[in-house]
């Protein structure tokens, strides 16, 4: 079941922005002028939430990850350098 989407003037939403935006909810508003509608506003819905903590207990840290590479100097030199074993 789809949310309903609640329409509003413009006039409106500028004075009532940063409140109507705490308030709101999944269906969204839909702005209009002189009736007629000029945007729609809806909550974002980011993808981080859904990474955040997806690899818990699904990767393992083998040796000290903070020493295993060579130092920066020789990272970041030209000439290649092999990796310590």
């Amino acid at each position: 079941m789809e949310a309903i989407m609640k329409k509003i003037c413009a006039a409106k939403f500028k004075k009532q922005c940063l409140t109507l935006l705490d308030q709101l909810d999944a269906g969204g508003l839909i702005v209009t002028k002189h009736g007629k509608p000029v945007a729609r506003v809806v909550p974002y819905e980011g993808q981080d939430a859904d990474l955040i903590g997806s690899l818990r207990h699904k990767v393992k840290v083998k040796g000290d990850v903070f020493t295993t590479l060579p130092s920066p100097s020789v990272v970041l030199s030209d000439t290649p350098a092999a990796c310590p074993p």
